[in-house]
């Protein structure tokens, strides 16, 4: 909020509605036919952009700026935009979600994992070099945490991300160790998969992408983009 300070009137709408006191910032983009979406926080930036950025030309999104709009009023409802009043609320979302990705990684190792996570020097982080919990990120080691080689890693943490309104659950037992394989699973052979801007490749690994194309949450976010359609979903 006070980056937009300068921007905007003092006091906006402060005097003409209830509404807009203590109103936390957020931002929209307008899709087809003025439609607009709210952007949910809780998700990574870039995951945003693949989900509701421009259309996918010659295998990577269309260039920036990416054009959204900032809301100093009239918050949405709770349902459609979750509200963080404080940054403590987002970073004990964003560590249950680390949390998460961990347990499914590691089961055996998500205890020692999770006291690492709530050491002094993590939490403290903010203050420090961010550079520490990248490096912790990119190595997937954890200080050590677990000793374990790549192939005793028997699950990748993922979210997928479907043009539709309705979620996808999986039945099938089958091991995925493609992308080729896990759209298949989820019958979205056509569709395509979309990971940090670029059209990846469906022979690609999903260990591999786990070790180089996790997000800060450690989740692999694929984005499946309508290949029939040059426009967002």
């Amino acid at each position: 909020r006070d980056h937009f300070k300068t921007f905007v009137p003092p006091l906006l709408g402060a005097a003409s509605s209830s509404d807009s006191v203590d109103c936390p910032l957020w931002f929209d983009i307008c899709m087809a036919e003025e439609r607009s979406i709210p952007l949910n926080w809780s998700t990574p930036l870039g995951v945003l952009f693949d989900l509701y950025g421009p259309p996918v030309r010659e295998g990577v999104l269309a260039s920036m700026p990416w054009r959204i709009t900032a809301h100093f009023m009239y918050y949405p409802s709770p349902q459609s935009l979750p509200e963080f009043k404080t940054c403590d609320q987002f970073s004990s979302l964003h560590f249950n979600q680390m949390k998460a990705a961990i347990a499914i990684q590691l089961p055996r190792h998500a205890p020692t994992a999770f006291g690492l996570m709530l050491t002094a020097d993590v939490q403290r982080l903010r203050r420090r070099d961010p550079r520490i919990l990248n490096e912790c990120v990119d190595s997937k080691e954890l200080r050590n945490a677990s000793s374990r080689k790549i192939d005793e890693i028997s699950r990748v943490p993922l979210k997928i991300y479907v043009p539709s309104s309705s979620s996808v659950l999986l039945y099938s037992s089958n091991p995925c160790f493609t992308v080729s394989q896990l759209l298949s699973e989820i019958d979205a052979s056509r569709m395509i998969p979309i990971v940090h801007g670029i059209h990846i490749s469906e022979e690609t690994p999903l260990w591999w992408l786990m070790l180089h194309a996790s997000c800060t949450d450690l989740f692999v976010h694929i984005v499946l983009r309508d290949a029939g359609e040059d426009d967002t979903f």
